[in-house]
């Protein structure tokens, strides 16, 4: 049997598409890159400052650029080359590696991991709206799966390999191995897209800039599927996010749980997430997008206020895996919703919008979580989390849009 062949037989038809074979594969790259990053740095960071305010900073300068630029990297992606966008980013990330790694101090990590989080909020917006490009409509929910898929993959093992490179190696050796997953992906990236409408075509740039992004706000407020599915995306980010935050406490105190059981269930929410990918594509075959999207958050919902309310150490980490795995049946619809919904022309505004929402619903609930701390313990918050994000869910079926995603197949 030939190569060619053999990649038939054991790859799914998806990979039959050369342009998307090269963006998965970089998507995968990048992936590892920015989780042994991330974790690496968090690592060197606590070693340098044994402060959990410090800690706290790099967290925050890891989310907010990429929150704030995102309305000008949503009209960058809509009207310039996507693929340029994304080697421009990879780049970027190659680069403030190498600074870190000529001088590893806290202030430079702090810096870089800024200049990381606005390269991401170009990057990653960028290749959900260059997806569709690659494939064929019919194969856009299996594409969806499998991106899906490498991502939660790299999130088991990132930070794995991140640690294990980090005690073995050292940090300079570590941001060597980052660095090049970062090259190699922006070599890989396929030319899916031609030039957009050039800035050097209107009167002003900065004005061109301003109304590109005022008329992707105005487009995905008038778009009642795309403004309902982010809506519904930021509540059940601002909800389930409090787990982050809590879960130390809520282990300790309510499940009577060591520091290890914190790993173990964040590997079982990845394992779950994982399964959930390889779930999506025959799930959604079978039963349409829109309610999978539905049936799965209220479902995630679930999941969250149950394992609020059960104070057993192997049911709730069952729970974190099921949890995993309604993330990702929720996920895998979603983005192919939007990617046939929405204007091409407006499909990085509004995948910078949902990058956006994202990291704001995050930081919302890291802020909710310490102040209702002091006040409510921690199962008391999650419960509450959980509750809320259940009714939302079930009361956003009576809405229009509610109604337009459950007709959505």
């Amino acid at each position: 049997m030939t190569f060619t062949a053999i990649r038939t037989a054991l790859l799914p038809a998806v990979f039959e598409e050369a342009a998307f074979r090269r963006l998965w594969l970089a998507n995968v790259l990048s992936q590892t890159g920015s989780q042994i990053s991330r974790v690496g740095l968090i690592l060197v960071v606590v070693q340098q400052t044994d402060s959990v305010t410090a800690l706290v900073v790099l967290v925050w300068l890891e989310t907010l650029p990429s929150a704030l630029i995102a309305p000008w990297a949503g009209a960058l992606i809509d009207r310039r080359s996507r693929r340029a966008v994304m080697v421009m980013a990879d780049l970027v990330r190659f680069g403030s590696l190498m600074v870190i790694f000529a001088a590893p101090t806290f202030v430079v990590i702090c810096a870089m991991a800024t200049l990381q989080s606005g390269a991401t909020g170009f990057f990653q917006p960028a290749r959900a709206a260059a997806l569709p490009l690659t494939v064929r409509r019919e194969r856009l929910v299996s594409a969806n799966s499998w991106d899906q898929g490498a991502a939660n993959t790299m999130f088991v093992l990132g930070p794995v390999i991140g640690t294990e490179l980090l005690l073995r190696v050292g940090l300079r050796s570590t941001l060597v191995v980052d660095s090049l997953t970062f090259l190699l992906s922006a070599w890989l990236i396929p030319a899916v897209v031609g030039e957009r409408r050039p800035w050097a075509e209107c009167p002003s740039v900065l004005g061109a800039a301003i109304d590109d992004v005022r008329n992707g706000w105005r487009y995905l407020r008038h778009h009642d599927l795309a403004w309902h599915l982010t809506g519904l995306f930021f509540v059940s980010l601002l909800c389930a996010g409090l787990w982050t935050p809590l879960a130390p406490f809520f282990i300790r105190d309510y499940l009577g749980g060591s520091t290890r059981l914190l790993g173990w269930q964040f590997s079982a929410f990845g394992a779950g997430a994982i399964a959930g990918s390889a779930m999506a594509s025959p799930v959604v075959a079978r039963w349409g997008r829109g309610p999978i999207v539905c049936t799965g958050l209220i479902a995630e919902g679930a999941c969250q206020t149950a394992y609020a309310i059960v104070p057993n150490v192997i049911l709730s980490t069952v729970l974190m895996f099921s949890w995993g795995i309604f993330v990702s049946l929720i996920v895998v619809p979603f983005y192919s919703i939007l990617q046939t919904a929405v204007d091409e022309r407006f499909l990085g505004r509004v995948f910078s919008a949902i990058n956006q929402s994202e990291n704001l619903a995050m930081g919302v609930a890291l802020g909710i979580a310490v102040v209702l701390h002091d006040l409510l313990d921690s199962h008391t918050i999650l419960l509450a989390g959980g509750v809320t994000y259940c009714t939302v869910a079930l009361a956003s079926l009576l809405t229009t849009g509610g109604r337009n995603l459950l007709a959505t197949r």
